[in-house]
């Protein structure tokens, strides 16, 4: 099942991906073992789409007060945790979702894809662009029947690789969007941390939701690294819908360090 309003992918993009994907097995991969790479691929993803076909109707149907045990009742096998096709993309990426195994989502975790168009009437709580024009890091990328199929219930949170910084660093920059209903409260939330070496966190940015209305719009955001100059160091983001049932939506793109 495809949402109506996905985002298209074009056959050339399609053919595209393909090409480069037998560009990387072709050196280390003997051509007759390729069936062996390829077709466990092919089934992981389509255990994958299956599952998340599953878990859209028990969304539809219980929506806020849907929980593990229920969703169970409506698939015909378990995905172990982390063992998605959307977990295998955000590793190849070099993002962890869920780093400590604490988060709580039961919908809307973070994943890296080109995000669909969800709306509440001509208004979009998830906008189907990303800034740097390729998947962005979204809570729940697809689009359902509803604007709250795929929308963040819970906390989630992502990881990016080690950076290592030089001795006087550029600006951690990022853009993102933070958007949610109107029974939203300050308890949702979208965080950004900075982690150092020793797995300190330092939390360098924070939006808190209120009780109105906020649409999907990207912002830019500029965040000092002086102070973990020549330190190795990693960027965390979160996003929390943990007050009464809401609507909430996070998308984070073009995450880099900026050159002096």
């Amino acid at each position: 099942m495809v949402a109506a309003n996905a985002p298209q992918v074009s056959q050339q993009e399609i053919e595209s991906w393909l090409w480069e994907s037998a560009n990387i097995l072709r050196g280390p991969v003997d051509p007759a073992n390729l069936r062996d790479f390829v077709f466990p691929l092919l089934f992981l993803k389509r255990l994958s789409d299956s599952w998340d076909e599953e878990q859209e109707k028990a969304v539809a149907k219980f929506g806020k007060d849907l929980d593990d045990d229920t969703a169970a009742d409506f698939h015909t096998f378990k995905i172990p945790k982390g063992c998605h096709w959307s977990d295998l993309r955000r590793a190849a990426a070099g993002w962890v979702v869920n780093p400590d195994g604490t988060d709580t989502a039961t919908s809307g975790r973070f994943e890296r894809g080109n995000p669909a168009r969800v709306r509440i009437g001509t208004r979009s709580m998830q906008l189907d662009e990303a800034v740097s024009g390729y998947r962005a890091m979204v809570t729940g990328a697809a689009a359902g029947r509803y604007a709250n199929s795929y929308d963040l219930d819970g906390i989630t949170t992502a990881r990016s690789p080690q950076i290592t910084l030089d001795a006087d660093p550029g600006d951690l920059v990022f853009n993102a969007s933070f958007s949610y209903g109107s029974t939203a409260t300050s308890a949702d939330w979208f965080r950004v941390w900075v982690e150092a070496e020793d797995g300190t966190r330092t939390l360098v940015h924070q939006r808190l939701a209120a009780s109105r209305y906020r649409y999907a719009v990207y912002t830019e955001v500029r965040v000092s690294l002086a102070r973990w100059a020549s330190q190795t160091v990693r960027v965390v983001i979160g996003a929390g819908d943990v007050g009464r049932a809401s609507l909430v939506e996070v998308a984070v793109d073009d995450v880099r360090i900026e050159r002096r």
